[in-house]
């Protein structure tokens, strides 16, 4: 089984993106988006730089609040874009990454449950592998639920944005089964 690393889920915000480098700036879009990191593709050419080197990353938000201006370092290249690591971010810059972040995931998840929700009664839910009772505990939630139809991700090992998601969907069923009347 393999042990998700990340230290907190990453959202799938697009946006551009300036990171300032030792050779001058960069433009990017942004591929996901966490508190303490970021993986942006390039908008133009690709960025060459080596593990480790420091940048300012700039991009703005919705939330009327100042563009964001982050020291980071590259963590890792990748074919389609490069991996940052957010570095001495203060507590206020922190919880605003957070909070945006936190804002898209549950975008992302109501996303998801709508598209749960509208698939066909006669799919299930398939598991490949991993911890069989954690996997039929979410069996039951969803057949308990209502709902139809689930792939789980990585054959059948969940990750931790698919146990958060399906904790907030266990919770949420728990609070529609107590506002519906007894039968």
């Amino acid at each position: 089984m393999v042990k998700e690393r990340r230290r907190y889920p990453r959202a799938g915000v697009e946006f551009n993106i300036t990171v300032e480098t030792p050779g001058g700036p960069w433009q990017g879009r942004t591929m996901n988006l966490s508190p303490v990191g970021i993986k942006i593709a390039p908008l133009r050419h690709p960025l060459l730089l080596p593990v480790g080197t420091s940048v300012q990353i700039r991009f703005p938000t919705d939330d009327r609040e100042p563009p964001f201006s982050l020291p980071a370092t590259v963590h890792r290249a990748d074919p389609d874009g490069i991996a940052f690591s957010f570095g001495n971010v203060g507590a206020q810059e922190f919880k605003r990454l957070k909070s945006l972040v936190d804002s898209n995931l549950q975008q992302e998840w109501q996303e998801l449950l709508q598209q749960i929700e509208a698939q066909s009664p006669a799919a299930t839910v398939r598991s490949l592998g991993g911890d069989r009772s954690e996997l039929e505990r979410w069996q039951a939630l969803l057949d308990r639920l209502g709902f139809d139809s689930l792939q789980l991700p990585s054959e059948g090992v969940l990750t931790g944005q698919w146990r958060d998601f399906l904790k907030r969907l266990e919770a949420e069923g728990a609070e529609k089964e107590r506002r519906q009347p007894p039968r």
